[in-house]
């Protein structure tokens, strides 16, 4: 695969042109240098776009069901808890401290959330063995990075 687009050719000045500079690399990426007609990756689009739409929907959803079951049981947290939730929730609540480490935890996937959702690129919390066994064959094998991308997901560490 290229590591990068002719940008002189037509069929990438059309592209760019149609779906803009991001979607057109993140296309060229995913589909390993290959330089797609505009209309086949404007339609991937309409269908991610469609998806998220799904999926903002069912989460909502399913935030109703969270909050009509912590008004019956106000100690329970949601699925992915905020820092505010936690804090409400155990700021005079002895028997359930809540380490810095927790909160950082929490505010970082939120962030992870957010990002995957605004770019389209899932990602996955793993092990440093899980890393180290991933990209063994790699050209760049993990080397302790908090992060990285491989075989089109983010990996995060735990």
């Amino acid at each position: 695969m290229a590591s990068c687009p002719n940008k002189n050719l037509a069929e990438w000045k059309a592209l760019e042109s149609a779906v803009g500079k991001f979607e057109a690399y993140k296309d060229y990426m995913e589909t390993n240098g290959e330089i797609r007609d505009p209309q086949v990756v404007m339609d991937k689009i309409k269908l991610r776009d469609a998806a998220r739409e799904a999926d903002t929907t069912r989460v909502q959803d399913v935030s109703m069901e969270e909050d009509m079951i912590r008004e019956a049981d106000p100690t329970q947290f949601s699925s992915q808890p905020s820092i505010a939730e936690l804090a409400n929730k155990t700021q005079n609540d002895v028997a359930q401290p809540v380490s810095i480490e927790e909160l950082r935890r929490t505010r970082a996937g939120e962030l992870a959330d957010k990002m995957s959702r605004a770019l389209g690129v899932e990602y996955e919390y793993i092990s440093p063995e899980q890393a180290t066994e991933i990209t063994k064959d790699a050209k760049n094998p993990w080397s302790g990075q908090p992060a990285f991308f491989f075989g089109g997901c983010v990996l995060t560490r735990r």
